[in-house]
């Protein structure tokens, strides 16, 4: 997971150059004062897009642009505050990022979401005392005694804008993440789908066993090249983690491959392909999906998707694997997409 963080492709750049130019735009035309006699305590919606880059690429790429804008914003619109604005403003935008980003990336969930907004403002808050009382004595050039009395306005300035702008994230994210998908789609889909053919005719095995099972899910590992998205149909019991299992160990992957059932997706690493396992029994619509972030995964070179109850609406180019239960040991497999 942590290694994901820090790799960044050709898209996930462009939509950082943008949200970060987006950042700037907005601290230049929207800056106002929240209490009128604290002056330099000034609300702006820069923030927004920064949080919208941590949510939709991760912490990392959320650090990169909070760095980027600070520093444009700290030698133009707030060319005043000097270095200590800049420092403060990475401070402050940089522990809501890291710790709000590190737990999204862990939990794509509403619920999940809402705990890492939660959990980056009061990150947020805690830290900004802290700094306030270090740092702003030698921004105002006053004894700290004098900030420490005005701790009540920077407190309550603070909570104002980081909730505000947290809430304009929540509200926007779902619709700007599939505009910038729409928008950056460029031909990667097609590219990476022209390295291997999908095949219209249907492939039947009958397997007597779980060894067996894995042995079938092994043929079909070594078809493939990355890219590929499975989807794996029939009932509870059929034997689709049986089959993972066999597809998981053909791949390299070490370790206990159990049905993601309740956490949706599990994601296993080799040296060959990253496998993310989808298990969407408990999902009860696309939209709920959407929610999640979870289409970025498919259909990358780096992935091969195995999906369960799989609910993801317009899915082209995939591998069918239909599984029937005949009795307790033996299963019949059809393949439709792919020749074994």
């Amino acid at each position: 997971m942590i290694k994901k963080w820090f790799k960044l492709d050709t898209k996930q750049i462009a939509g950082m150059a943008v949200l970060a130019a987006l950042a700037v735009g907005l601290a230049v035309v929207f800056h106002i004062p929240i209490f009128p006699s604290v002056a330099f305590l000034e609300y702006d919606m820069a923030d927004v897009p920064i949080f919208l880059c941590t949510f939709m690429y991760g912490p990392f790429t959320g650090i990169i642009v909070t760095v980027i804008v600070s520093v444009i914003q700290g030698l133009t619109v707030s060319a005043g505050s000097g270095p200590i604005g800049i420092l403060m403003h990475v401070l402050a935008t940089g522990s809501y990022v890291i710790v709000s980003g590190i737990i999204y990336a862990k939990h794509k969930t509403f619920k999940g979401a809402l705990i890492s907004i939660a959990s980056g403002i009061l990150a947020w808050m805690v830290l900004m005392i802290l700094w306030n009382v270090i740092f702003t004595p030698i921004f105002m050039g006053v004894p700290r005694k004098v900030v420490i009395n005005l701790l009540g306005f920077i407190v309550a300035f603070n909570a104002i804008k980081v909730t505000a702008n947290s809430l304009l994230t929540l509200l926007l994210y779902k619709r700007l993440r599939h505009l910038f998908s729409y928008i950056f789609k460029t031909d990667r889909f097609e590219k990476k789908n022209k390295k291997f053919e999908i095949n219209s005719s249907v492939c039947e095995f009958v397997t007597h066993s779980v060894k067996e099972t894995e042995k079938l899910a092994a043929a079909l590992a070594e078809k493939l090249k990355g890219g590929e998205v499975i989807l794996l149909n029939g009932r509870l019991g059929a034997g689709k983690t049986a089959f993972t299992k066999g597809l998981a160990k053909a791949l390299g992957i070490k370790g206990n491959v159990t049905s993601p059932t309740f956490t949706i997706m599990k994601e296993y690493r080799s040296e060959k392909f990253n496998l993310c396992h989808f298990d969407m029994y408990r999902i009860e619509s696309s939209d709920e999906l959407e929610e999640l972030g979870l289409r970025e995964l498919l259909y990358d070179d780096k992935n091969v998707c195995v999906i369960e109850w799989n609910k993801f609406d317009g899915l082209r180019d995939v591998i069918n694997v239909d599984i029937e239960y005949l009795n307790e040991k033996e299963r019949k497999f059809s393949f439709n997409g792919i020749k074994l």
